[in-house]
């Protein structure tokens, strides 16, 4: 039996890890599909065993994925750290990785600091969640990467060690405007997500005076009485 590599991956990591093998016409996208695709409201990362080649695998699809998305970086981090680590000790992943440079770090033009409860991070990251695998699943291969702004705000969503505690989630220009129409939605079926919407636009405001256009236009649409 062939030695196994345990590799923990977040929900957004395996959607990223769907996304990326679609795109490329990977032959093994329908076993990952249904491998990876999450099926419950379940957030929390799983454990996945897997092989040598696996784990290699795995960390080129997020080394490509973000160099050509920089974005992604603090979201694959984790992962990639991992594979490295387990090359240290394992010749076959460690020659296979030999060489690889450090990940882009990338500077959003600006960030807007949003305080959220672990209930709303949790109630967002869930319509999130299910509005990427709808889309998942009926998008055509050249729409899919459009979802990753979608992967990283959810990977900036889900609770961080589940706490019960409020949190300030610093989000860029891209995650702004993929968060508002996730907040509209969410909002029409939950209250208590309009300071939200206030504080996202106070946000913007004082930083890109198109983008706060363009949102507030949105927000103005669904809830008039927000100024």
């Amino acid at each position: 039996m062939s030695e196994t590599y345990l590799m923990p991956l977040t929900v957004p990591q395996r959607l990223l890890i769907l996304v990326m093998m679609r795109l490329a016409h990977n032959d093994d996208a329908a076993f990952l599909t249904e491998q990876l695709l999450p099926r419950s409201r379940d957030l929390r990362p799983r454990t996945f065993a897997m092989s040598a080649h696996n784990v290699v695998a795995t960390d080129q699809v997020f080394f490509k994925t973000a160099t050509s998305f920089p974005t992604v970086t603090p979201m694959v981090q984790s992962a990639i750290d991992r594979a490295l680590a387990y090359g240290r000790r394992h010749e076959v992943i460690g020659a296979a990785l030999a060489g690889q440079p450090p990940l882009p770090k990338p500077t959003p033009d600006f960030e807007v600091d949003l305080a959220m409860s672990y209930r709303q991070r949790k109630r967002l990251a869930t319509f999130c969640l299910f509005s990427i695998t709808n889309r998942l699943q009926a998008s055509a291969i050249a729409e899919l990467g459009r979802l990753v702004p979608a992967i990283v705000l959810l990977d900036k969503l889900v609770p961080k060690a589940w706490s019960l505690s409020h949190q300030t989630v610093p989000l860029d220009e891209i995650d702004l405007a993929t968060l508002a129409p996730i907040l509209l939605g969410v909002s029409e079926n939950y209250v208590g997500f309009d300071h939200l919407l206030t504080q996202m636009l106070a946000g913007v405001k004082s930083q890109d005076a198109e983008l706060f256009g363009l949102l507030n236009e949105l927000v103005q649409s669904a809830h008039h009485e927000l100024s």
